[in-house]
Formats: C-alpha cells, sequence, structure tokens
C-alpha cells in the first residue's frame, strides 16, 4: 500500500514539473513566434470542442458536476486554432476544479456540491464563453494582476496559465476577463470571447 502512495506521489511531482516546463517553453515560443499562429486556424464546431472538453474534464474531476447552456439553433462555426482554444479552455476548466478541491477540502467536505457551469452567447462577430465555479473565488484586490506573467495565489502554480490563456484569447480578436459572482455565491467566473472569423482578424491587424 505504501508503494503505492509512493508511486502516486512520484507520478504527481513529476507531471508537475512537466506542467511547469511546458508552461514555460509554451509562454516563451509563443511571444516570439507570434505570428505564425494564423497557420493553424481551421473552421471547427465549437459545441463539439466543448462537448470533448467536457468529457475529459469529467473524468478528471469527476466528482464534480458540469454543465453547458448553449443554443443549439444557432450556428457555432468559427475560425481557429482547435490546439489552442483547447488549450485555453482546458486550462480554465483545470483551474475551477482545482479550486473547489482546495474550497471543499477546506471546509471538510467532498467535491459532490462542487460545479462549474458554461454558458456560450452569441453576438455578430464574437462568441463568448463564460465559465462559473463554486470554487475558492478571486483574491479580493488585485484580480486582474492575475494575468501578468509568473503572478499566482497557488503554493506550486507557475503563473503562466491565465497569461497563456489571456495570449490565446488575444490572438483570436477576443479577450480574457476575471469576474467576481454576483448571485452571492462562492467561486469565480472567467469569460473568454474569441472573434467567429480569427483568422481575418490575423489579415486586419498585420494590414
Amino acid at each position: 500500500m505504501n508503494d503505492l502512495k509512493n508511486i502516486d506521489l512520484i507520478t504527481y511531482h513529476s507531471q508537475n514539473e512537466c506542467s511547469i516546463f511546458f508552461s514555460f517553453l509554451f509562454f516563451k515560443l509563443s511571444a516570439c513566434f507570434f505570428d505564425f499562429k494564423c497557420c493553424w486556424k481551421v473552421s471547427i464546431d465549437l459545441k463539439v470542442l466543448i462537448s470533448n472538453i467536457m468529457f475529459s474534464q469529467r473524468v478528471s474531476f469527476p466528482e464534480i458536476k458540469f454543465d453547458v447552456s448553449i443554443n443549439k439553433e444557432k450556428s457555432s462555426k468559427i475560425i481557429c486554432d482547435e490546439r489552442l482554444i483547447t488549450q485555453a479552455l482546458t486550462n480554465i476548466y483545470k483551474n475551477g476544479g482545482e479550486s473547489i478541491t482546495r474550497r471543499f477540502d477546506e471546509i471538510g467536505d467532498d467535491n459532490s456540491k462542487g460545479k462549474i457551469s458554461t454558458f456560450v452567447k452569441y453576438s455578430e462577430e464574437h462568441i463568448t464563453i463564460s465559465i462559473f465555479d463554486n470554487g475558492t473565488g478571486w483574491p479580493v484586490q488585485d484580480k486582474d494582476r492575475l494575468l501578468e506573467p509568473y503572478v499566482t495565489t497557488r503554493e506550486n502554480g507557475t503563473g503562466l496559465g491565465l497569461a497563456i490563456v489571456m495570449r490565446i484569447a488575444e490572438d483570436h480578436g477576443g479577450k480574457l476577463k476575471l469576474n467576481y459572482r454576483t448571485d452571492n455565491k462562492p467561486g469565480a467566473v472567467v469569460e473568454i470571447s474569441i472573434r467567429k472569423n480569427s483568422a481575418e482578424n490575423y489579415i486586419k491587424t498585420i494590414i
């Protein structure tokens, strides 16, 4: 039994070190090769993408409830870098799941009451994805500093996750916002918007 615990501990720390390394590598390389991201932008169905991400997150956080509100009648076709958008959304959900786990560990409760809700809204040019969790929430002061590289509130955090997400959003003609919940419930809100045709946005920025 002790051997299994030791293996789990080694695996956890190895994955954490790999995450730190690749986050740092991505952040540095994306700054150097920022103009070449358009090469991987293709047409995808955002509904399918979110569904696939939800599946993996339910596996990673089996006790947390994930729900999605999206207008099925509207087209969710967008032109983007599927790999980067997947990385951005996965990072947001991972932060939310870990925040919920920390909060319920602190109050001595199980994660079965944890919940992450996703709302997708459409405008003429953008799609906005708002993600609510009931975790520990943002700090009372200077929450927007968490968007700066190497700023983190977590003991083992790299401080690069949200900075990378913001860079991905901006590369897709959108924004990343950190909001407080306004319903008097614990937790945080992350809002990421992207242009429906981010390749068009890229062309406008270089002309």
